[in-house]
């Protein structure tokens, strides 16, 4: 003869499923490891305008990250002067980007992206100005993904533009890969990156180094760099999480329908 399974089977078996499910989603977002800068390497609370030793590493993900500028740019891609530690909405002579958008207040995201943009990031050594020299990013070993955001990409100055490009190197200083950030449109252009983050991912076999260079035209810019990935190209949770519990919810439904005397499981022999 055949039977379905009993429903107190199916229940515990749901429970299950959504219990790993649930469990997997929060381990993986736990384990995506995203630097936000709303903390120093030694775990303490930056003050506004402080400076991130380029010596001073983070931890994260299995593996040692620093940062700090190429303001010598002699090709050698070497970190020399630190990053600052920019407060959020703390406008002063020293900051990363204006938002039109917000009111015309510095460092301070469009209305609707406060969130991701935390209470801190790293900006370039000096004020708004004269494009900064290139950021470098160190690892003390091969990695071969990696993700962050660069904000506020845009220009006051139209038809000069704000543009970055961003490159992975191999120890030996061979290009891994790189991508382009699109051109900044006018600021109040309700389609810029104004107070808006733009999000990169690099990937390839052996990378050792990331270098962001400015390759824009404008005169007038700031570096505002957030949420950064050292292992990983997306701080999204994978597509297949999502499956995982999605199959729970369909469980769930299954289960009701079932109570409801509607048959909808696999018959079982005995």
């Amino acid at each position: 003869m055949f039977r379905f399974a009993p429903p107190r089977l199916v229940n515990y078996g749901l429970r299950s499923c959504l219990a790993l499910s649930i469990t997997y989603l929060l381990t993986a977002n736990v384990q995506a490891g995203i630097l936000t800068f709303d903390q120093a390497p030694n775990g303490s609370t930056p003050t506004d305008n402080s400076g991130l030793g380029i010596n001073d590493a983070y931890h994260i993900n299995g593996v040692e990250v620093t940062f700090g500028f190429d303001t010598i740019a002699d090709g050698t891609w070497t970190a020399d002067t630190p990053a600052i530690f920019e407060q959020v909405g703390d406008s002063d002579s020293g900051n990363g980007f204006q938002s039109y958008y917000a009111g015309g207040g510095h460092d301070v995201a469009r209305p609707g992206a406060s969130s991701s943009l935390g209470d801190f990031f790293l900006r370039q050594p000096n004020a708004i100005g004269a494009f900064p020299e290139a950021l470098v990013i160190d690892y003390d070993q091969n990695i071969s993904a990696l993700s962050g955001e660069i904000w506020d990409i845009d220009t006051g100055s139209f038809p000069s533009y704000e543009q970055w490009l961003v490159s992975a190197y191999t120890a030996s200083g061979a290009l891994v890969d790189s991508t382009l950030s699109p051109q900044g449109l006018r600021q109040t252009d309700i389609n810029s990156l104004d107070g808006l983050p733009w999000t990169f991912s690099l990937s390839g076999n052996g990378i050792r180094k990331v270098t962001i260079e400015f390759v824009g035209t404008t005169s007038i810019v700031g570096l505002a760099f957030d949420n950064f990935n050292p292992t990983a190209a997306s701080a999204v949770p994978e597509p297949t999480s999502f499956a995982i519990l999605g199959l729970g919810a369909l469980s769930l439904v299954a289960l009701r329908r079932r109570r409801m005397g509607v048959s909808s499981g696999t018959p079982q022999a005995s």
